[in-house]
């Protein structure tokens, strides 16, 4: 086959020259068609030139395809579109002559270099100096099925003869003994030889980049550093080719060039592809239809479409999207292979390409492709299914998923139906809201201590749905682990077992039931040979002497004795023949060979196939009973006569006509007249409860037709409407023949004992629950007799005092007692029997307990009396609260450690707000009077401005903090109330608008809608000024900012907008952090820090919320939200306060003496200062308290002004010895002080000041408020 094409490729080559002479001259023919201005064929000359490039090359003639080449560079440099110069026509005439002198004698006699296919084994040279790394390589590679032959010597390998059977591969050791590159010197010197057909794998123990570098450049196509990893270097064996697939490759070829196409499809087939080929790539789209290609060689340049055109429809189509391209031009520069990749390749080769390279790279790409699509094919048929198991496991399973904190992150449909709950009201909950009481701390602690290891926890579960009903699952749990092995979540998988638990319950019950009946209950197994005995109950072992492990595996015939022939044996045989129930009395011996007369019924059990499997008897000692026959017969008369005593009455019913004739007590047993002897049997009938009517008629008709036994008890109803029980006993009297004649009947009133009956029924029930819920309670129930003996005990008092009910019962409950409480409680027992209150029934009680162990600890007691009998009984519910005690005295040591902190924090907040204060009176105080003075120049009055500025910022900086202080402490009051946006906003607005006209800032206010909220209307217009300055002060000059209102699901949402330079994702975490001022490195605008958290927290406090969205470099949005009332807000009209100034009298008179007693100079000469531009007013001054009080008394001031913080007497002391002196006692005092939180003020005006002016002064509001008391005492 190889010979074969060979020779094809051969003839083709001497049939290429044949023709290449024409070729030519066509060439010169378009040449001289340019020439003459027929641009048309520009186009086709270059086509012609590109084509003969490629053959060229293909058929081995290089210098001819080089020519060609070097003419094609030439035309594709010439714009087709522009007129040729004739330095354009040059060049081309130039280079047309070198091809046609290259074309004169291009070569004969080259036999071409077909890749054969690697359809033998294939061949590996390992060459590695190290003995043991070259016999594992060996070994791994004959396993995986290469032939190897390896070369310990690198010149051993240098003179091996590789041109007869070159190897598949070489692997090569880079460092030998000749020095640390001397492998990869002989890989360069294999190149130079031209014995590069093979691929060769670098291997060495040097890691470094010089070594790597140096096998690469030498040739090497692959480095791997030891120790070798088998998978990695079967993988690079696997891509270079070595060894062609079972199932060929599938190839599409597309060339316009038909000697280039064949012979390529030449080279590739005998590489073994198959190969399907194109002249024109429009055929392509319609041929991959039904040619699935693992791989596209296409031309670089075709007339109709190129091949980056093709490439690029081909990729529009998802089918095709991922098939490798390998590109094939005549074009070798670096740009045109990046422009070739670019344009969806994934290889590029340059024309002419030699045949070994050409399959490398096709098969390369290929087996990549196969490879991914497999792998592909494999995941989505392991997801399907995976889907598929899944959907099985949540139809069949209850499924769920858990973090490893136990929050449910998935749950399926059947844990929603079983649990109650909806998936929304599931997931993101702990698992913890399914979990009931029904298991110990312990159970949950070893399943945690399980899953949290890795281990896969399984066992039963009783979980609580969510209308409280039960239900049990048996749980599988399986942790999934990362890679570190710890678990990052926890899938459970479940099955409903809770109708087996309640079988098993049942079951249990049953169990018990069998084990306490009074009749002897046995079963035996038909299947195994004898029909041995498997159970006999505790009945079977009282009645017939033997033990259950005597009577186990025997038949129950050793009962017998030598009795083996008894009429009754013969029915039980026959029975036990058919498979049916039936009974006999049988005559048995018990173990001590004492008879006894056995009352036997006989059942059968079948399995689930019906097959019969077991027999169970059911025996009663009849003895006594059959024994009293006799005596019962000899005193039947005497019985019947006793009748009428014993309230019992007899009836005879003759069956052929109807009639019943009745003693003198039916009546009165039935609520008939007493004198009403004969009825019919429907009127007797008519007497019986509608409930019991039918029994009656089926017992009777079993008497009549079968000769049962008449024995029954129901209930009859009297005309006045009284239900009574009776027991009926009789029996039908027959003739000869057996014909029913009568029926005679005993009716005996058992009202009594049927209701005692169903009391001692309820009894027992109650009891039966009560000691259930005491065994399980998790609280400790103790009952003692009236002396203080206890009488039970149980199992969470065991746990809780270390006792076991064997040791304690019947011991005094005091030894649960410590000292004093041992000694002191037999007197409280004694206090209460003698009918004395003792302080303990009926209360629930805190007391010390001790475990056996002497330990003491807290218990909590509630003791109830109960009385039995006559006798009296205390119980007791007690729980250890020592946890909880321990926790109580916590909470107080933290509370009262918080309360001492909040003191100590509101003292600094006075002290501070004091200490800050007290130096701002003057700056703030003597530069507002410098503002009011005339004849300020303009650089002065700058100044003072400033100062001004200065001062007020530094306010409000204190201010701030001190009120993001009380807002954290929780010292803050709100007076929530409906109000109005629009107004709201409105007064913001007023306020904020002569700022941002001064920046040039424009406010939109149109989308206002008059929404009513609830908000502290102070603290809210704080909040909205926040935000609206903020967008003023950080606003791009001529700026924007927008206020809207909008409702939304019931809250309202005010949005601030600013057209701003907006802020950085990065940085927006810290927006609301306190302190924290954005960009304040590059702005001189002044604040704290701290608006934006008391917004905040001002805002949660509401019951609202606050947001910012920002978009960088185009501005900020900020927003808070607030539920809508639907209230009509209470408008009040807020006047804007009306600051009152003196107005100074005409005359100039003094009317007022104002007195102001402060330490600080500079704080009196400001008061002095303000007041003594009013010549009204007489300002007196007095430094310390006591000539305060001196002046106060001598002087009869109109107005005291009165620091708080004095030395010596503070001002709460002055102002009570003011308010004693009869000349002053109703003079207005004012208190003028640096401590200025609201908790100070509130001290102050609860002390008796009529006002109270912080530090540092409000001059014009001070000036207010001095106006408005003067002029009050003036008026009184």
């Amino acid at each position: 086959m190889e010979n074969a094409i060979q020779t094809t490729l051969f003839q083709m080559r001497e049939a290429f020259i044949a023709r290449l002479p024409d070729r030519l001259a066509i060439l010169r023919t378009l040449l001289e068609d340019i020439e003459c201005g027929r641009h048309e064929s520009f186009k086709g000359l270059h086509q012609a030139v590109h084509s003969l490039v490629g053959s060229a090359g293909i058929h081995q003639l290089i210098a001819v395809s080089e020519a060609a080449r070097n003419l094609e560079r030439v035309v594709a440099a010439i714009p087709a579109d522009e007129v040729l110069d004739e330095q354009g026509l040059h060049a081309m005439r130039k280079a047309l002559a070198n091809l046609e002198a290259q074309a004169v004698n291009p070569g004969h006699g080259f036999v071409p270099q077909i890749p054969g296919r690697r359809t033998e084994i294939p061949r590996i040279a390992v060459v590695d100096d190290d003995e043991e790394q070259a016999g594992w390589l060996r070994s791994m590679l004959e396993r995986a099925g290469y032939r190897v032959d390896v070369f310990h010597e690198l010149a051993a390998f240098a003179a091996a003869d590789l041109t007869t059977e070159p190897p598949s591969a070489v692997i090569m050791d880079s460092v030998f003994l000749e020095g640390d590159n001397a492998g990869a010197q002989v890989i360069a010197k294999l190149k130079k030889q031209s014995l590069n057909g093979f691929p060769v794998i670098g291997i060495s123990v040097r890691r470094d980049m010089a070594a790597k570098l140096a096998a690469y450049r030498a040739g090497a196509s692959c480095y791997l550093t030891k120790p070798v990893d088998s998978d990695a270097l079967l993988r690079v064996l696997a891509d270079s080719a070595v060894l062609m697939p079972t199932e060929p490759f599938r190839v599409l070829l597309v060339d316009d060039d038909a000697d280039q196409r064949v012979a390529y499809g030449l080279i590739l087939r005998q590489a073994g592809m198959t190969v399907l080929d194109a002249g024109d790539p429009l055929e392509v789209p319609e041929m991959l239809e039904d040619f699935a290609a693992e791989a596209l060689v296409l031309d670089m340049v075709m007339p109709e479409c190129s091949g980056p055109e093709l490439a690029a429809i081909l990729r529009d189509d998802e089918r095709y999207a991922q098939v490798p391209i390998v590109y094939l031009a005549t074009e070798t520069g670096a740009f045109r292979q990046f422009s070739a990749l670019n344009c969806s390749g994934d290889h590029f080769l340059a024309k002419p390409v030699e045949p070994h390279p050409l399959v490398a790279a096709v098969a390369l790409h290929a087996r990549r492709f196969r490879q991914t699509r497999e792998q592909t094919e494999s995941l989505r048929a392991t997801l399907y299914e995976r889907e598929r198991q899944q959907q099985a496991l949540d139809a069949h399973a209850i499924v769920s998923a858990t973090d490893v904190a136990g929050t449910l992150i998935y749950v399926n449909d059947r844990f929603c139906e079983i649990s109650g709950y909806s998936r929304n009201e599931l997931v993101g909950q702990n698992h913890r809201i399914v979990k009931s009481s029904e298991h110990l701390p312990e159970f949950y602690l070893d399943m945690w201590r399980t899953i949290v290891y890795g281990n896969i926890w399984r066992g039963e579960v009783c979980n609580r749905r969510k209308d409280g009903s039960l239900y049990w699952v048996e749980t599988s749990i399986v942790p999934f682990l990362d890679n570190t092995g710890r678990p990052y979540q926890y899938v459970s998988i479940r099955t409903d077992i809770s109708r087996i638990k309640k079988a098993e319950l049942r079951l249990r019950l049953l169990e018990r039931a069998v084990e306490a009946s009074a009749s002897s209950i046995s079963m035996v197994d038909v299947n195994k040979p004898g029909m041995p005995l498997i159970y006999v109950n505790p009945a079977f072992e009282r009645i017939t002497g033997y033990s259950r492990d005597e009577a186990i595996g025997r038949n129950p015939r050793f009962l017998q004795g030598k009795e083996t022939d008894q009429p009754g044996v013969d029915e039980i045989r026959a029975v036990l023949q058919e498979g049916r129930a039936g009974g006999a009395l049988l005559h048995n011996y018990r173990k001590n060979g004492t008879p006894y007369w056995n009352d036997l019924r006989v059942a059968p059990v079948h399995d689930e196939q019906g097959r019969l499997s077991h027999f169970i008897g059911i025996a009663d000692d009849v003895t006594e009973r059959r024994d009293a026959g006799d005596a019962l017969l000899k005193s039947e008369e005497r019985l019947r006569r006793s009748q009428h005593y014993a309230n019992i009455g007899t009836w005879d019913w003759n069956i052929q006509t109807g009639k019943v004739i009745c003693s003198e007590r039916i009546g009165s047993l039935f609520g008939y007249p007493e004198d009403k002897r004969e009825i019919s049997f429907k009127y007797f009938l008519d007497g019986i409860h509608p409930d019991d009517r039918q029994k009656v008629i089926d017992a009777v008709d079993a008497c009549v037709r079968q000769g049962a036994e008449y024995n029954i008890e129901h209930r009859c109803v009297w005309p006045n409407g009284t239900v009574r029980w009776l027991l009926e006993r009789g029996d039908a009297v027959r003739d000869g023949n057996g014909t029913p004649l009568n029926m005679l009947g005993v009716v005996q009133d058992i009202t009594h004992r049927k209701f005692a009956e169903l009391k001692i029924l309820e009894k027992q029930a109650r009891l039966v629950i009560f000691n259930h819920i005491i065994e399980n309670v998790a609280d400790a129930v103790i009952t003692i007799d009236s002396v203080g003996t206890i009488s039970s005990f149980n199992p969470a008092a065991e746990k809780l005092f270390g006792y076991s009910a064997a040791e304690i019962i019947n011991r005094n409950v005091n030894l649960l007692m410590p000292e004093p409480y041992r000694s002191k409680h037999g007197r409280y027992i004694d206090l209460h029997n003698a009918g004395q209150p003792s302080g303990i029934i009926g209360k629930q009680l805190e007391l010390p307990g001790q475990h056996k162990d002497g330990t003491i600890f807290s218990l909590e007691l509630a003791v109830t009396l109960m009385e039995i009998d006559d006798s009296k009984h205390f119980v007791g519910i007690l729980r250890d609260i020592s946890e909880r005690k321990q926790y109580e005295q916590e909470i107080i040591a933290a509370r009262d450690e918080a309360e001492s902190a909040n003191n100590a924090k509101s003292e600094f907040l006075s002290n501070m707000s004091h200490e800050l204060r007290t130096p701002m009176n003057a700056i703030l105080g003597f530069g507002q009077l410098l503002e009011i003075e005339a004849g300020l120049n303009e650089d002065q009055a700058d100044y003072v401005d400033e100062i001004l500025k200065a001062g007020h910022h530094l306010l409000e900086l204190i201010n701030e903090v001190l009120d993001l202080a009380r807002i954290e402490s929780g010292n803050i009051n709100l007076s929530l109330e409906p109000l109005s946006c629009a107004e709201l906003i409105g007064e913001c607005l007023t306020l904020i608008k002569p700022i941002a006209q001064v920046r040039g800032i424009t406010i939109n206010d149109a989308a206002i809608g008059d929404y009513v909220i609830r908000a502290d209307r102070t603290r809210l217009k704080q909040v909205l000024i926040n935000l609206l300055s903020n967008a003023i002060k950080y606003n791009r000059p001529q700026g924007e900012v927008l206020v809207q209102v909008a409702v939304q699901d019931g809250f309202v949402r005010l949005e601030v907008s600013d057209t701003g330079y907006g802020i950085p994702v990065t940085r927006r975490q810290e927006l609301f952090q306190p302190f924290s001022r954005l960009g304040v490195a590059d702005t001189d605008i002044e604040g704290t820090g701290i608006g934006l958290t008391i917004s905040r927290r001002l805002m949660k406090m509401m019951g609202g919320t606050i947001g910012m969205d920002s978009e960088e470099g185009r501005g900020c949005t900020f927003w808070i939200e607030l539920p809508e009332v639907a209230a009509e807000p209470d408008i009040r009209n807020n006047n804007v306060e009306q600051v009152m100034t003196f107005e100074a009298a005409s005359g100039g008179e003094c009317l007022y003496t104002v007195l102001y007693i402060e330490d600080n100079p500079a704080n009196l000469r400001l008061i002095a200062q303000i007041l003594g531009r009013n010549p009204q007013v007489q300002l007196i001054t007095a430094h310390t308290a006591e000539l305060g009080l001196e002046l106060a008394s001598s002087h009869h001031p109109e107005l005291i002004l009165l620091d708080i913080n004095l030395p010596g007497m503070d001002g709460y002391q002055v102002l009570s010895v003011l308010r004693s002196l009869d000349s002053v006692k109703k003079t207005p005092v004012i208190a003028i002080s640096a401590n200025a939180t609201p908790r100070d003020i509130e001290q102050g005006m609860a002390a008796g000041f009529d006002e109270y002016i912080t530090k540092p002064v409000d001059v014009m509001r001070f000036l207010a408020v001095v106006n408005r008391l003067l002029s009050d005492g003036a008026e009184q």
